[in-house]
């Protein structure tokens, strides 16, 4: 049992922590040890714990006090109402909910914290219009609370860096946010084994986006269209309604009004389907326009 529950901790405080089992190992240990440990098949040596420990964030007693509780249910939980709020847009949520738990012992593990230090980052930047400049050198700061390893960034890392792109295309500096989504999926490509797929659709959103708004509407065609075929690969609705809508929006531009329409009409029923009602009023706005 014991095993059992240590494996468990093990394995939740590695996907928080946005790490493959690959990468936890590096350095300490083999990646077949650390799948015995997750499995139960093995308890670690006191010397593996501690590195282990160190490099998760937590101190070596933090595993046995998560095996008597459900902590790290919650804190996933309070992390995916955070990451739905932000698809909304909602800040002013994210914002309570950070000043609520930031001073939580439950958010004082590494990748915890720098998760909420992330968010109350990007909150200030749209609910008090803190000068772009200022977050994005805060947002890197960020990133190197946890930067271990030069050669690659973890998957939480990459997903700040899409934070710093979606600030410089805020601040309509386009070429910078193209830069850096280029490079967020240049370290997402070099990661050994990915976790979160939504990361690669999000990047593409972003880059069709980010070129749709500086007029290069052939190449947000095409990165909204790898965002679709993404979604389908994965069996995602993730920003399925947005990039439905990028390639309508991309085709309105180039003057081809009734290739755009059933583009329009998909992005209205993934819209629906994510109760999203706000974004169904608003293009079934633009449809009524044509």
């Amino acid at each position: 049992m014991y095993e059992r529950k240590f494996g468990q901790v093990l394995k939740e405080l590695r996907k928080l922590a946005g790490l493959s089992q690959k990468e936890l190992a590096e350095g300490i240990c083999t990646q077949a040890q650390i799948s015995k440990l997750e499995a139960g098949h093995e308890i670690p040596y006191s010397n593996t714990l501690y590195e282990l420990s160190k490099k998760l964030g937590v101190d070596m007693n933090y595993f046995f006090d998560s095996m008597q509780t459900s902590q790290l249910d919650y804190v996933t939980e309070i992390k995916n109402l955070i990451n739905d709020y932000k698809r909304k847009r909602d800040y002013r949520s994210i914002h309570i909910l950070i000043n609520k738990h930031k001073n939580s012992p439950l958010f004082k593990n590494l990748y915890t914290r720098q998760f909420l230090e992330w968010h109350e980052a990007i909150s200030n930047y749209h609910l008090k219009r803190a000068a772009g400049e200022k977050v994005i050198s805060q947002l890197h700061e960020i990133i190197n609370h946890t930067r271990s390893n030069d050669n690659f960034f973890t998957e939480q890392e990459i997903e700040i860096l899409i934070s710093i792109t979606i600030i410089y295309n805020e601040e309509k500096e386009f070429i910078m946010a193209e830069h850096k989504y280029l490079e967020a999926r240049g370290h997402l490509q070099n990661l050994a084994q990915v976790q979160n797929n939504q990361i690669y659709i999000r990047i593409c959103y972003g880059l069709s986006r980010n070129y749709g708004e500086s007029e290069n509407y052939q190449l947000s065609k095409m990165w909204a269209e790898k965002g679709i075929k993404s979604c389908i690969q994965y069996e995602s609705f993730y920003l399925l309604g947005e990039l439905y809508y990028m390639v309508g929006w991309t085709l309105l531009k180039k003057e081809e009004k009734e290739e755009a329409i059933p583009y329009m009409k998909n992005a209205i029923y993934f819209f629906s389907l994510t109760k999203n009602d706000a974004f169904v009023e608003f293009v079934k706005g633009e449809i009524e326009k044509l």
